[in-house]
């Protein structure tokens, strides 16, 4: 278990001790992970979503960046040989400061830089968790902490060592693994007692943080005054993530698997109408999570199909059209509603159906018609409808809420190989059925690993602009990667969750199409077109006043699961169990996902046949 250290004589008095935590320059991720997963291995997933979440709360975390005195940039250097200037008194420009904080979150997502205060700040929010450090200090043991005060939550136990080094703080009794605090009542026991010997990250602002010397002998200077961080309390949102394996069992034994995106989660929903079914969602992440490879949180998302008419894409899309345009008339709640849409195309763009002028569609969407040569702005052609646009942040739970009440259960679980997926039903028996929902993670997954999968890069940005319509256009000016389009997502209405900043609306913008670019960082450049483009196609963007007064929420990067061929809905045994696969949607994932899923119940009914019906 590790003995109990003289250099905390006063985790000794609380009845703990400082743990051995492995890793040269990991060490605080490694502590980090010992705490919430009890094993240091998750060092590298909590490492990725610390960085993302301040990635992605760039307007917060960037005036942190701190600079020297003669403009250098030091930010995260060794601990003992970090040096400390005075305060820059010249105050760096805004592209200054934004190549410096990005070069800085790129030098932090690589093993063994050394975290500190900031990481730990971001590390609360993005794991909704508050952190306690025992350290000691001159000599003297210190307690400092890393909190929001907002509400009690899961306290994670660090100390510091003297020889620049976290480890992680275990109970001197059983279990000597993981959280030892569900929330901070017995750390603010001790609090109480030394007040004099603490100082405390709390409140809604980070500009305590000046006040904590949590990884460095001394407190870092800052080159600029640090913002209230209230809207973002209790949001613990983005970070990254991936779609993997997930498990779905049937009654009396039969059972399917999926990842949680809005395949897998629409899929156990139409399962879950058959009582026989008892259906167990095996992921990685689950509605609420964001991370690279989880696509459907980053997506738009609208109804826009592109699929040739007479295919089977073409009868995914047809078919979930009646159910979105429910949900967007009667389930308020859902987060989908309708929107009124332009699409501009030219006569050489034919060979996708959403810009030819006759699309098989317009039977189905109402309100189809075609514009006139005055507002089809420089294009050959522009058509209007009626469709809908998906809040992702409020529809994703709202289909997880909807399979709960089925009696649909939820676990968080990885799989290496597909077979492993059958064992992870909530009752204990085997599946007699998996359902592989994974997206992109098919691409590598044991078992499956289809080489036909490719991640096409999607980069976006959310506004909170209101452009009174849903458009998009055939080109750009940029070359064929790169695309424009608007769309305003829903509001929170009546039932609707109001707990993200994406549930309360916003307008999202794009895009692009990088087909085999994995990088999850957004690129500043390409987010300058976007923003140009859009307030060029769509002036009420920002009152005709031009891309300086769009108002940013965030910028967001996503990878798409493309596959060659199109989506894959088919059945095969695979170790002797039935595995129905659907995945490979691409960046279609919402409007063809009832329509997917029908033809994934249907081959889930086929392979078990009689037992289905019992």
């Amino acid at each position: 278990m590790g003995n109990p250290e003289n250099e905390f004589p006063v985790l000794r008095a609380l009845g703990l001790y400082a743990g051995d935590t492995t890793g040269y320059g990991d060490c605080l991720f490694r502590a980090l992970s010992d705490q919430l997963y009890g094993d240091e291995s998750h060092h590298y997933e909590i490492r990725a979503r610390v960085v993302q979440h301040m990635r992605e709360n760039a307007s917060i975390y960037r005036n942190f960046t701190a600079i020297d005195a003669g403009g250098a940039i030091r930010r995260n250097p060794r601990r003992t040989t970090a040096s400390y200037g005075t305060v820059n008194r010249n105050i760096p420009s805004e592209e200054e400061i934004n190549r410096r904080f990005y070069d800085n979150l790129n030098e932090m997502a690589k093993a063994g830089t050394y975290g500190d205060h900031l990481e730990i700040q971001a590390f609360c929010e993005a794991y909704g968790v508050d952190v306690k450090i025992y350290q000691k200090e001159s000599g003297e043991n210190t307690l400092e902490a890393s909190r929001i005060m907002a509400e009690k939550k899961p306290l994670v136990l660090l100390a510091y060592h003297d020889y620049e080094h976290y480890s992680t703080v275990h109970s001197l009794s059983a279990p000597h693994t993981g959280i030892i605090h569900t929330n901070s009542d017995t750390a603010d026991e001790y609090t109480s007692a030394s007040d004099s010997q603490q100082s405390s990250v709390g409140g809604a602002c980070l500009q305590r943080l000046q006040r904590l010397r949590l990884s460095q002998p001394k407190p870092r200077p800052l080159s600029l005054t640090m913002k209230d961080r209230r809207k973002y309390r209790g949001r613990p949102r983005k970070a990254v993530l991936r779609s993997r394996v997930h498990s779905e069992r049937m009654a009396a034994g039969f059972e399917a698997m999926r990842v949680a995106g809005v395949s897998g989660l629409t899929t156990a929903l139409l399962l879950s109408k058959n009582p026989a079914y008892k259906i167990t969602v095996a992921a990685k992440y689950m509605p609420g999570d964001y991370d690279i490879e989880y696509a459907s949180p980053w997506a738009g998302a609208n109804y826009q199909p592109v699929s040739a008419a007479g295919s089977a894409a073409a009868d995914h899309d047809r078919n979930t059209w009646p159910e979105l345009a429910r949900l967007a008339r009667d389930c308020p709640e859902a987060g989908v509603h309708f929107q009124d849409t332009i699409v501009y195309s030219d006569a050489s763009d034919t060979t996708n159906e959403l810009f030819k002028p006759d699309p098989w569609f317009k039977d189905i969407l109402p309100n189809f018609r075609l514009l006139p040569p005055s507002q089809r702005r420089g294009f050959d052609h522009a058509t209007a409808f009626t469709s809908v646009c998906i809040n992702t942040s409020i529809y994703l739970p709202y289909l997880l809420s909807r399979c709960a009440a089925a009696g649909v259960q939820f676990r968080r679980a990885v799989f290496a190989h597909i077979g492993d997926a059958a064992r992870a039903h909530h009752s204990g028996r085997p599946a007699d059925a998996v359902v592989n929902c994974t997206g992109l993670a098919s691409l590598k997954l044991g078992g499956v690993a289809d080489a036909a999968l490719m991640p096409v890069r999607g980069q976006t940005v959310l506004v909170r602009n209101d452009p009174g319509v849903m458009a998009t256009t055939s080109r750009t000016a940029h070359g064929d990667t790169e695309m424009c389009y608007i769309m305003q997502r829903a509001l929170a209405r009546e039932k609707a969750p109001a707990t993200d900043t994406q549930a309360g609306g916003g307008t999202l913008i794009g895009g692009c199409a990088q087909p085999g670019n994995w990088d999850a960082q957004f690129d500043p450049n390409l987010a300058n077109r976007i923003m140009q483009r859009a307030v060029e196609l769509c002036p009420a963007l920002t009152g005709g006043k031009g891309v300086e007064h769009l108002s940013v929420v965030r910028h967001q990067v996503g990878l798409r699961p493309v596959r060659e061929g199109g989506v894959r809905l088919e059945k095969e045994r695979v170790g002797g169990v039935w595995t129905v696969h659907n995945y490979g949607h691409g960046g279609y994932g919402y409007q063809a996902s009832y329509g997917c899923a029908q033809v994934a119940v249907g081959l889930v009914e086929e392979a078990l046949g009689a037992r289905a019906k019992l």
